[in-house]
Formats: C-alpha cells, sequence, structure tokens
C-alpha cells in the first residue's frame, strides 16, 4: 500500500501510474474519509488549479472556491492508456463514499 500526503497550497496536476488500489482522502478540517473504490482502472489523476487558474475558469464559482477543492479522477492515462478496438469494449468505474469520524 502506497500512501501519499499532498498539501494543496499551489497548482497540482499529477498521474499516479500503476495505481489500481482504492483511494482514501482525509478531510481533516470536516472529521472525514473519502473513499474512492476503482474498477478495471490503473492510473489516479489528482488536480487542483490553484488560484490564478481557478480565477480564468467560469465553472470555478466563489473567490477561493480552488481552496476546498481537490478532484480525484479514476483513469487510465499515459503507459496505462487502454486501446479499444473495434466490436470490443472497456468499462471503469468508481463509487465514492463518505465516513465521518
Amino acid at each position: 500500500m502506497r500512501v501519499t500526503q499532498l498539501s494543496l497550497k499551489s497548482p497540482i496536476d499529477k498521474v499516479y501510474l500503476n495505481s489500481s488500489n482504492d483511494c482514501y482522502l482525509e478531510d481533516k478540517k470536516l472529521k472525514r474519509v473519502i473513499s474512492i473504490k476503482k474498477s478495471n482502472s490503473d492510473s489516479l489523476v489528482v488536480w487542483n488549479p490553484g488560484k490564478e487558474k481557478a480565477n480564468e475558469m467560469s465553472d470555478m464559482g466563489k473567490k477561493d472556491e480552488w481552496r476546498r477543492m481537490v478532484c480525484i479522477e479514476t483513469a487510465n492515462t499515459l503507459e496505462n492508456s487502454v486501446v479499444i478496438y473495434p466490436k470490443l469494449s472497456h468499462s471503469i468505474s468508481t463509487e465514492y463514499s463518505v465516513q465521518e469520524y
């Protein structure tokens, strides 16, 4: 099990390759753990636009909203990309749950 601790003080756009395990986000301020269970996913993308980019985005809403969000995406990217040939398919899924403590 790999544990990565992030601090969102600046923009981040990071890909974690070969990461098929579930992900857990501890939100100490709201005293909760957000569980992200992945299926058929070998990558994870974590991003936050930071102040400057967020101000350029029309969908970020209120001022400094970037300070209250993090995007964690289930993916198959870069070396983990999946090629889908004609008449074949690939499914990927994510299940989120929240547990307060």
